[in-house]
């Protein structure tokens, strides 16, 4: 090879050297461009990604802190209500027990009714509220189920005979036993199912079966009503869902009952399961792990039914309540029974009154009160007081209040829900004075 063409081969692999170089530098420095750019997307990527979780989290905690308002404002709101409804349905009440006119007794009767279906409407509104905002907790205790299920069964009794319907349950004797579970639930459960099941059937027949099958309670409500469509029954435990849509006029509720009674199942680990034919009827299906007590049987001899009547006693109360007349009312009740009574108007006027007076056997302590409520008070008499012999019973419009903290369980001996019933008053009465 000559020396001037070993000089062209030089020449072309220093350009092409000095190319791939130049070629290089340039790939580089995109390459280094790009880097730059990935790395800003990435901080703008993780910065917009911390932007959205903090806003995420802030609406998260606004919805919780709007969900917590409105609970505690349909508590308090329900505690207003209760309030006139305790004077409305226990004054009904107390004048059904007098001899009047038949007229006047069916009147206060459908007050008494009205009163009621107000006070289910309240319950209905507040128990999906606590449900909604994760509130409620289990309070199981030990019972006969089957005595307990005859007994809360045999009050529909009067409802469907006004509506002409043929009304049955069957209890089998495999729940004659003690179980251990919340019994107010349960019962909530069976009001809803069993109540619904009467207002949505015209004619024919409504029947109740309950088993314990091992550890499982299982239930039927059978129904021969409207039956309810595919399209509802794909709806129909949703909240504020009324379902047969197209007769919403003539069933009237608040289309919250079937929502709280699945959600109450869960909360108790069961499931309910909807078989229904429009013009046919409806059968519901639910069951619930129980526990069963060592104690399996519990002979009928003995229970003990609580004291009803007690004008040989010579009992005495005291009244703390702040509304002058769910006061009146309980005085007056009490009264029917021979129990006189004292009544203090607020916390610090039954300290004053147990200065000089303590031989009571039952004191009656409404929670909300001015200057000093309920539960600061019956903390005061424990401490000053300790060999206190009388029974201090709560009372509140707050249907959940005792159930869900211990603390007023340390401090008081029982609880009585507003608004009451007469035969509630007597019943919680004989069953403090038992201990």
């Amino acid at each position: 090879m000559s020396d001037q063409e070993y000089k062209k081969i030089h020449e072309r692999e220093k350009k092409a050297r000095k190319m791939a170089e130049k070629i290089l530098e340039e790939k580089s420095l995109e390459l280094y461009n790009l880097n730059i750019e990935l790395k800003k997307t990435n901080e703008d990527l993780e910065k917009n990604v911390k932007e959205r979780t903090k806003e995420l989290e802030a609406a998260k905690n606004t919805a919780e802190k709007l969900a917590e308002m409105k609970t505690v404002f349909l508590s308090k709101m329900s505690h207003e209500m209760r309030t006139p409804l305790n004077a409305i349905i226990g004054y009904a009440s107390l004048l059904e027990e007098h001899d009047i006119e038949y007229e006047s007794k069916e009147i206060l009767s459908k007050i008494n009714y009205s009163g009621k279906v107000l006070l289910s409407l309240i319950n209905n509104v507040l128990d999906h509220s606590r449900l909604e905002a994760s509130r409620e907790s289990l309070v199981n205790s030990q019972f006969n189920l089957k005595d307990e299920l005859d007994e809360l069964f045999g009050i529909f009794e009067l409802s469907a005979k006004n509506e002409c319907l043929n009304y049955t349950y069957e209890i089998l004797d495999s729940c004659k036993k003690i179980v251990s579970l919340d019994l107010g639930k349960v019962k909530q459960i069976y009001i809803n199912l069993i109540g619904n099941a009467i207002k949505f059937t015209e004619k024919g027949s409504i029947k109740i079966e309950v088993n314990l099958d091992g550890n499982t309670l299982r239930s039927s409500v059978i129904d021969t009503g409207v039956g309810i469509s595919e399209e509802d029954q794909s709806s129909m435990f949703e909240p504020f869902v009324q379902i047969n849509r197209n007769e919403s006029y003539k069933y009237k509720g608040t289309g919250l009952g079937l929502s709280i009674t699945k959600n109450l199942i869960n909360l108790l680990s069961g499931g309910i399961e909807v078989e229904s034919k429009i013009g046919v009827g409806t059968k519901i299906d639910f069951s619930i792990p129980v526990a069963i007590s060592k104690n399996e049987l519990l002979d009928s001899d003995k229970s003990i039914n609580p004291v009803h009547n007690f004008k040989e006693m010579n009992l005495r109360a005291l009244i703390v309540e702040d509304n002058s007349m769910n006061a009146d009312l309980l005085g007056k009740i009490l009264t029917t029974q021979g129990i006189t009574f004292d009544v203090c108007i607020n916390g610090q006027k039954c300290l004053d009154q147990l200065k000089l007076q303590r031989d009571y056997d039952v004191i009656f302590m409404d929670l909300r009160m001015p200057i000093l409520d309920g539960f600061e008070t019956t903390k005061s008499i424990r401490t000053l007081y300790p060999d206190l012999n009388g029974k201090i019973i709560l009372l509140s419009a707050e249907p959940t209040i005792f159930s869900g903290d211990n603390k007023f369980k340390d401090v008081f001996d029982a609880f009585l829900n507003k608004p009451y019933q007469i035969k509630e008053i007597l019943s919680i009465i004989g069953e403090v004075l038992k201990n």
